[in-house]
């Protein structure tokens, strides 16, 4: 068995932060399979009618196509630049590179709630 280091608090800690974080889905995905136009959990019915519209209806699959499209692109862009950025502060000598460095895992570093507030 491994050794956790933290004690209970800290392993009840984390499964509640693991509740909800996954809570939400676990209520979202039984939705999305009700038969009915309004939401109502549990579910009454069983139905794909949803699945289905979303993969016949042309705007629907172009919404979909699209939104696939672009996070392609971003994951492709951000791989890219993420990695240069790695090396480039690795390996390079830059002027400010502990400012650029701060700048960079300033994303990471403050609470997602806060950058939404921001934008």
């Amino acid at each position: 068995m491994a050794d956790f280091r933290g004690g209970v608090g800290l392993r009840l800690w984390a499964v509640l932060v693991a509740a909800v974080l996954v809570g939400p889905t676990l209520v979202v995905l039984p939705l999305s399979f009700t038969g009915r136009r309004s939401f109502a959990f549990p579910p009454s019915d069983w139905s794909l009618e949803w699945y289905r519209t979303l993969f016949t209806d042309p705007s629907w699959r172009d919404s979909l196509l699209m939104s696939v499209q672009i996070a392609l692109a971003v994951a492709v862009t951000a791989t890219v630049l993420g990695t240069a950025a790695a090396l480039a502060l690795d390996r390079g000598r830059l002027p400010g590179k502990g400012l650029i460095h701060g700048l960079l895992l300033a994303p990471m570093v403050v609470p997602q709630i806060v950058a939404a507030i921001g934008v």
